[in-house]
C-alpha cells in the first residue's frame, strides 16, 4: 500500500503499491490514495478493522525517511484474520512532513484474510 500525502513524486517507487497502481484485487487496504483526503479514506477504512495487536520492533531512520518494523494481528470486516510482520517506510519531504508512506506486508496473506480467512491458523 502506497499514500502520497503531500507533494510526493508522480510515478516514483513511493507513488503506487504493486498491481501498477490499481490496488490488488479483492484487497481493498492497499488502494492507491493521495492527499488528506485519501489518508481519511484509508483511516476510515482501518476503523472497520479489529486490531488484537499492533507493536513496533524497531526503527531505522535516515535524514528522510523512517522505517517502522511492525507486528499486526487483526481481523477484517470480512472475519478474515491476520497476523502479519511489516514494515512501515514513512519519506518525508524538505519541510519535515509525510510525503508518503509505503506498506510492505505479506499480500497474499492479507488477500486471504481479506476475503474470509483465518490465517493465524496457517501455522506460519
Amino acid at each position: 500500500m502506497a499514500l502520497v500525502l503531500r507533494g510526493g513524486p508522480r510515478g516514483g517507487p513511493h507513488a503506487r503499491p504493486a498491481g501498477r497502481g490499481r490496488g490488488l484485487p479483492g484487497l481493498g487496504v492497499v488502494a492507491p490514495r493521495r492527499g488528506i483526503d485519501g489518508a481519511r479514506e484509508f483511516f476510515a477504512l482501518l476503523d472497520t478493522f479489529v486490531v488484537h495487536e499492533f507493536r513496533v520492533l524497531d526503527l531505522l531512520a535516515s535524514p528522510t525517511q523512517v522505517v517502522a518494523q511492525i507486528v499486526i494481528e487483526l481481523t477484517y470486516p470480512s472475519g478474515g484474520r491476520v497476523r502479519d510482520e511489516e514494515l512501515h517506510l514513512w519519506r518525508f519531504d524538505d519541510d519535515h512532513k509525510i510525503a508518503a508512506l509505503r506498506h510492505y506486508v505479506d499480500t497474499a496473506k492479507h488477500i486471504a484474510a481479506w476475503n474470509g480467512e483465518d490465517t493465524t491458523r496457517r501455522g506460519s
